[in-house]
């Protein structure tokens, strides 16, 4: 398999959802995302899709740079966070919710 972006992409995004327990239907267009790069492993025609997985991948490394361990970071990503107005992982599901937890972090 050649080692394109969008297969680079598609491991760390699949590696960030299984550290988190997270599925791909949990995060905002992640599933057409994974869908799109299965058949056509090149992100030209990827846009907001690939745009959503670099906001998981940038909050998962934020977070595990805080708190160190993937453990506290599933923790934080449960629970109820009033800055935010909800649980940050309820909020992973829309593209202004992902934007908002990446803000925030």
């Amino acid at each position: 398999m050649q080692l394109t972006d969008g297969v680079v992409l598609l491991k760390a995004v699949s590696r960030a959802c299984q550290l988190l327990d997270l599925e791909p239907s949990q995060v905002a267009d992640l599933e057409a995302l994974v869908a799109y790069l299965s058949c056509t492993p090149e992100l030209g025609g990827a846009g907001s899709l690939s745009d959503h997985a670099q906001y998981l991948i940038c909050i998962f490394q934020a977070l595990i740079a805080i708190t160190g361990s993937t453990d506290f970071t599933r923790a934080w990503l449960r629970s109820q966070n009033t800055a935010l107005g909800d649980c940050p992982q309820a909020l992973l599901s829309t593209s202004p919710g992902l934007m908002s937890v990446e803000a925030s972090v």
